[in-house]
């Protein structure tokens, strides 16, 4: 196995600096960039460090959401290209990749009046509105979209935000519904992986952990690679305490990453490895086997390579500071 500090090598996957799946691509680079110059402009503090490669010691705190005024510069929120719903749905989601949710929710509105049939509009409105704090308008783009609009026109946003709107708050008065919006997206596109992601969604908002990971299981028979379910899967398997098979599932959810995109759900994984390895090695020192010094410092490595991921991983950074210093104990106190 090829010693690598930057990142995970195990199974022949290799994580580089330069690569599209990390915190470097393009697309993240541009996001950070209008980020910067959004709050430059705003002469606000930049909401993650300037210096990306000596940030590491300084990064708690730097996880939290970008700052998100609403945007009353309407010419930087608008997409550069010819007003179709397409472009606007495209500039939406870089808002909300953003953290802009406000701001968002503003160009989507305004997107919707004037592309009143978009289907994928009138959703991205619904999950705007949620991540927005905005419940009321939620509900009533959700009702427009359950009673005005013919499921046949449907897509995957759809039914997976309709789904998220009605199990965000209080799922048991909706249950029928939300398995019978399950059960249809399932029918409408059969081997769509969002599908069975979505039937896990509804199953865990409704206590029922069997059955939702029986929705993952029937993905993974169905679909070739469904990423989002192999993380799932991952997540399910780590918390009851099956690590290898979670580390299985969770290399294989990244290898099935399309470069370019997925950049939460393989950042997600690769925090996943990280934690396996981490309970495998602390299982062992409980079993009476001592860790090997070596791979207890080449984890730590691994887990400060997360940091170029930190954008996707904002909720972890305190607990993989925590977890690197635990190591350090293992390393015998050094850095």
């Amino acid at each position: 196995m090829a010693n690598n500090d930057d990142f995970i090598q195990d199974d022949g996957l290799e994580l580089r600096d330069d690569d599209p799946r990390g915190e470097d691509c393009l697309s993240c680079l541009m996001r950070r960039a209008r980020a910067r110059k959004a709050a430059e402009a705003r002469g606000e503090a930049l909401p993650f460090p300037d210096d990306d490669d000596d940030g590491f010691d300084d990064w708690e705190g730097c996880g939290d959401d970008l700052p998100d005024p609403f945007d009353d510069d309407w010419e930087d929120l608008l997409p550069e290209e010819p007003d179709t719903a397409t472009a606007s749905l495209r500039r939406v989601t870089e808002l909300v990749d953003e953290a802009r949710y406000h701001s968002a929710a503003g160009l989507c509105r305004m997107a919707l009046e004037n592309h009143p049939g978009s289907a994928d509009l009138l959703a991205e409105m619904i999950r705007c509105s949620l991540l927005a704090g905005e419940r009321e308008e939620a509900n009533q783009y959700l009702e427009r979209q359950l009673t005005q609009t013919d499921r046949a026109h449907w897509t995957w946003r759809s039914y997976t935000y309709a789904i998220e709107a009605l199990a965000d708050e209080n799922p048991w008065p909706h249950e029928d519904e939300l398995r019978q919006l399950a059960a249809d997206f399932q029918a409408h596109m059969p081997y769509d992986e969002r599908a069975y992601a979505a039937e896990y969604r509804v199953e865990k908002a409704l206590g029922q952990p069997t059955r939702a990971v029986e929705a993952l299981e029937k993905a993974l028979r169905i679909h070739p690679s469904p990423e989002r379910c192999l993380r799932l899967l991952a997540d399910e398997l780590l918390a009851k305490g099956d690590f290898r098979r979670s580390r299985e599932l969770a290399v294989r959810a990244i290898a099935a990453s399309a470069p370019g995109r997925s950049g939460d759900n393989s950042a997600h994984c690769a925090y996943l490895i990280c934690l396996c390895d981490d309970a495998m090695i602390w299982r062992n020192l409980a079993d009476g086997t001592p860790p090997d010094p070596g791979a207890v410092r080449q984890l730590q490595r691994q887990y400060r390579a997360l940091w170029r991921l930190r954008r996707h991983l904002s909720p972890c950074l305190g607990r993989i500071h925590d977890r690197i210093d635990l190591l350090n104990l293992l390393a015998g106190g050094e850095k």
